[in-house]
């Protein structure tokens, strides 16, 4: 069973997509990791991914377990289920955010595919797929 993580697994509204829109230049509308990754030069590429990993770690920090996120992970690995998240955020932001739930952590999880586990980033649908891969 995946899971996608902000919103699904976390509380909603942690990240502030306007102020991080407005932050990046990014018009409403567009998805951020693809008008990051369009711009023209590797220097505003890179300024814009360190304003975005500053807003996703401040939003990690502040984000909580959405209601009933740990019990349904942990009645799923009762049962034998294997479970993992899927995200667009990067590894570290998970892991900060995991620090602020009670029941459930890393462990709890067989895979956490993150923007940075290569692939082409959610919602494409083979996001972070590689040939025979399972989750296990």
């Amino acid at each position: 069973m995946l899971f996608d993580f902000d919103g699904t697994l976390t509380h909603p509204d942690a990240l502030d997509f306007p102020a991080l829109r407005a932050a990046l230049g990014c018009p409403p509308g567009t998805l951020i990791l693809e008008y990051i990754d369009a711009l023209p030069t590797e220097e505003e590429r890179e300024s814009k991914r360190r304003v975005l990993a500053e807003f996703e770690l401040a939003a990690a920090h502040a984000s909580v377990p959405n209601d009933g996120a740990e019990e349904t992970v942990r009645a799923l690995r009762r049962g034998g289920i294997p479970v993992g998240i899927l995200t667009r955020n990067t590894r570290s932001s998970v892991l900060v955010s995991l620090r602020n739930f009670r029941q459930v952590g890393e462990a709890d999880f067989q895979v956490i595919v993150t923007r940075e586990s290569g692939g082409r980033p959610k919602p494409h649908p083979d996001h972070g797929a590689r040939p025979g891969a399972t989750i296990q």
